[in-house]
């Protein structure tokens, strides 16, 4: 009867182990890399047309006025 308790428990007890040791998870991953200096914000086509329409609005308003 010993014998069968130690047997149980023991079994248990590598069964409890084996268990919380595939519950572990690895480390979490490395951060991303800084970004390489100077790269901001692209300024492209955008601001341009943004300029234009500004212009195109003051000359006919500068047009208008007169």
């Amino acid at each position: 009867m010993k014998n069968k308790f130690l047997h149980i428990t023991l079994s248990a007890a590598f069964l409890g182990i084996a268990f919380a040791a595939f519950s572990q998870g690895g480390p979490p991953p490395p951060p991303p890399p800084p970004p390489p200096p100077g790269s901001g914000v692209p300024i492209d086509g955008g601001i341009f047309m943004l300029l234009a329409a500004g212009l195109v609005y003051g000359a006919k308003k500068l047009y208008r006025s007169e």
